[in-house]
């Protein structure tokens, strides 16, 4: 029993990203970037871009039985410039076997088949392991860079004072700023400042490091005393 799929003279690509960074995600184990993946859906006419993450994933029975096939990426692919790339190389390649496709019953279940261009898909999926040259991002650090790595020096705007308010928007202005050089930092940025300014104020002289833990105390106490006084001014209100 075959399925021909429908000729259609479309084939979606849903490869539009305004962000060349958009596929460039940390890897949940910690160790480097996930895996950037172009996946062709021969039974769906389509393509598009998904990220794998070391642990967890599963593979689906829709791709392992070859009505999808899932293509690697390389890791610094820009994401802005890949669906002019598919538009141009990838898909002279890859309509006739979207053409050839066939969703055929193989007793057990339906699997994709490319009946007469068998020799034509192993020679594409060859293109695309060795061949296939997606445009990469440009920068002299571009890439994924551990926070540690990247900020080997206290940023500017960091001191031994530095209220902990502040760090977060530190944090983001840092991020945003890598991000224009085409550098994604793997961890947290923020709680990184926060290391940081714990070690220099350890280097402060003893006196000096006490007053900044009074005033620290002092700030912490009157935040509080202020969440007090709008819950009396706010709750009575509600009544």
């Amino acid at each position: 029993m075959n399925s021909k799929t429908p000729i259609s003279p479309t084939i979606a690509l849903h490869l539009c990203f305004d962000d060349p960074l958009a596929l460039l995600e940390e890897d949940s184990s910690g160790e480097g970037a996930r895996r950037i993946l172009l996946i062709v859906d021969w039974e769906a006419r389509q393509l598009y871009a998904e990220t794998w993450d070391s642990t967890g994933e599963t593979v689906s029975e829709y791709r392992r039985y070859n009505r999808e096939t899932a293509y690697a990426l390389p890791p610094l692919v820009d994401a802005g410039e890949l669906h002019e790339w598919a538009e141009a190389e990838l898909l002279p390649l890859a309509r006739p076997l979207f053409a050839a496709y066939e969703r055929q019953w193989d007793g057990d279940r339906w699997i994709g088949a490319f009946p007469g261009a068998e020799f034509e898909k192993r020679e594409f999926d060859a293109w695309m392991a060795h061949e296939a040259e997606p445009l990469l991002l440009q920068g002299e650090n571009a890439g994924l860079w551990p926070v540690e790595e990247w900020l080997v020096d206290a940023p500017e705007g960091l001191r031994a004072d530095t209220p902990d308010a502040d760090l977060l928007p530190l944090a983001e202005e840092i991020e945003a700023e890598a991000r224009r050089d085409r550098i994604v930092l793997a961890g947290n940025v923020a709680q990184y400042l926060e290391e940081m300014r714990e070690e220099m104020r350890e280097a402060l002289p003893g006196a000096r490091r006490a007053v900044l833990e009074e005033e620290r105390a002092a700030l912490m106490t009157r935040l509080a005393e202020i969440d007090e006084e709008i819950e009396e001014i706010i709750i009575p209100a509600c009544l």
